[in-house]
C-alpha cells in the first residue's frame, strides 16, 4: 500500500474494507522503512469490516503518516502493535480504544501530539505497553485509567506535559512501570 501516492496522487482518504474471517493490518502497510517515512498523502482512515474482523493492527502500520488527523478503530480490533501509529503528528481529537483491545503495543502512538483526549476502556483486559503514549503532549485534561487496566509500562505517558489530573482505578490489580508519568508536568494535585 505504501507506493500508492504515486499511483493515485489525489487521494487522501483511505477506507479499508475487510470482508471474509479474522484480518490484521500486515506490519509495515504505509511505512517504509529504508526511509523511515510513512504515506503523507493519507489524512483520513477509516477501517470497516463487512462479515469479518478486523483484529489486528501490524507493527509499524502506519506510522509516519504525518497528515493522518482522523482515525476510527473497529470494535474487534484485539491487539495495536508497536509503532502501529507512532509519529502521526497530526492525528487530533479524541482517541477511542474500544474494549476488545488487550494490548496496545510498544510507542503504538507515540508523539501523537495532536491527541487531546484518550478514552480507555472501562471493560476487558487492557495492558499499555512501554513509552505508548510518550510525547503526546496534546492530551489535556484528566487522563482517566479504568480498572480494565492491568499494566502501564515504563515511560507510557512520557513527557504528556498537558495533562493536569490521573485518575486511576478504586479497585482491580494495577501495575505501573517506571517513569510511566515523567515528565508530565501538568499533573497537579493528590492521586
Amino acid at each position: 500500500l505504501y507506493g500508492m501516492s504515486n499511483i493515485l496522487p489525489n487521494v487522501t482518504s483511505l477506507e479499508l474494507v475487510y470482508t471474509a474471517g479474522d484480518q490484521t493490518i500486515p506490519d509495515y502497510a504505509l511505512y517504509d522503512q529504508s526511509s523511515n517515512t510513512g504515506a503523507a498523502w493519507l489524512k483520513t482512515l477509516a477501517m470497516i469490516t463487512a462479515g469479518s474482523q478486523l483484529t489486528g493492527i501490524g507493527d509499524y502500520a502506519f506510522s509516519h503518516c504525518t497528515n493522518l488527523g482522523t482515525l476510527s478503530l473497529p470494535s474487534a480490533v484485539s491487539v495495536i502493535g508497536d509503532y502501529a501509529f507512532s509519529s502521526c503528528w497530526r492525528l487530533d481529537g479524541t482517541l477511542v480504544i474500544p474494549s476488545s483491545v488487550t494490548e496496545i503495543g510498544h510507542k503504538a502512538f507515540t508523539n501523537c501530539t495532536g491527541l487531546d483526549t484518550l478514552s480507555l476502556p472501562a471493560a476487558g483486559s487492557l495492558t499499555i505497553g512501554e513509552e505508548a503514549f510518550y510525547g503526546c503532549s496534546g492530551l489535556d485534561g484528566t487522563l482517566t485509567i479504568p480498572s480494565s487496566v492491568t499494566s502501564i509500562a515504563g515511560h507510557a505517558f512520557y513527557n504528556c506535559y498537558g495533562l493536569d489530573a490521573l485518575s486511576l482505578p478504586a479497585a482491580g490489580s494495577l501495575t505501573i512501570g517506571i517513569y510511566a508519568f515523567e515528565a508530565c508536568t501538568g499533573l497537579d494535585g493528590t492521586l
